[in-house]
């Protein structure tokens, strides 16, 4: 695929090569923003009596009107560079490719499931371990070094920061003793 050449725009700033596919990405972002909006009412609740800053939904509204205002900004440059310029990459390759990244939200809603069942240490051993293999690392050194960092990412999470973290089904299959081990730091 041959590469556009760089070019400036009325004060001087380079514009990256132009991708049609940005116009897919602007609009969807955009799209998403305006269904934020629309259920801010919904979701936000307002506390009587405090000030605008401390109220629970402040954060979140204002990053919606920021994605909403630089949403409005960014898609009408990829509208005016789409219809002033015809040349620029074929949009179905890059949304072919960008659909490729859902395989690890699958990745990380089968983790979410599981961890339920197996446990968090389980859990964990197991996905970061098949995603090292998927991602192509197959010697045993890199192996080794995914558990490893499964291993100190649970003790650290369950252990130092004690967060709560349910405790998987199959715990209750260990003797006394270790499933009690588990059910607290593991």
């Amino acid at each position: 695929m041959p590469q556009e050449p760089e070019h400036h725009d009325a004060i001087g700033i380079i514009e990256p090569p132009h991708v049609r596919a940005e116009l897919a990405f602007s609009a969807a972002a955009f799209l998403f923003a305006v269904f934020l909006w629309f259920n801010t009412g919904a979701e936000l609740k307002t506390v009587k009596g405090a000030s605008a800053l401390n109220q629970p939904g402040f954060w979140s509204l204002l990053s919606i009107y920021g994605m909403l205002g630089f949403g409005v900004m960014n898609l009408g440059i990829c509208i005016r560079r789409n219809l002033s310029t015809r040349q620029g990459a074929p949009m179905g390759p890059e949304l072919l490719f960008w659909l490729r990244s859902a395989e690890f939200t699958g990745w990380f809603l089968a983790y979410v499931l599981i961890v339920p069942c197996l446990g968090y240490l389980p859990s964990t051993l197991l996905f970061s371990t098949a995603l090292t293999l998927r991602l192509g690392y197959r010697s045993a050194r890199f192996l080794w070094v995914s558990v490893g960092l499964s291993m100190a990412v649970v003790l650290f999470f369950r252990s130092f920061l004690q967060v709560k973290i349910p405790a998987g089904a199959a715990y209750e299959l260990l003797p006394a003793g270790l499933r009690n081990l588990f059910l607290i730091y593991l």
